[in-house]
């Protein structure tokens, strides 16, 4: 099987109940993280839906070395942004 691919999340929003469905059901890729701006909440958030890690801000979550790729959940009006 080839690696997976290690998502982080970029916040604890609502939308990411889409994709960690997904993700789970697939050999492919791995939610390994979650940034959060608040590192209470982004902990309970990694607890609650079996993360690994949980980063105080969106910064260390982007340093992460073990994360390849990270979703980025905007509202739709700063999509063009």
């Amino acid at each position: 099987m080839a690696s997976r691919l290690r998502l982080g999340l970029l916040s604890t929003a609502r939308i990411n109940r889409r994709i960690l469905p997904a993700a789970r059901a697939s050999e492919l890729v791995e939610v390994v993280a979650v940034g959060s701006r608040d590192a209470g909440r982004g902990s309970e958030y990694a607890r609650r839906h079996e993360i690994a890690r949980a980063h105080e801000g969106y910064d260390a979550l982007l340093a992460d070395p073990d994360v390849d790729a990270v979703y980025i959940p905007l509202p739709n009006s700063l999509h063009v942004e």
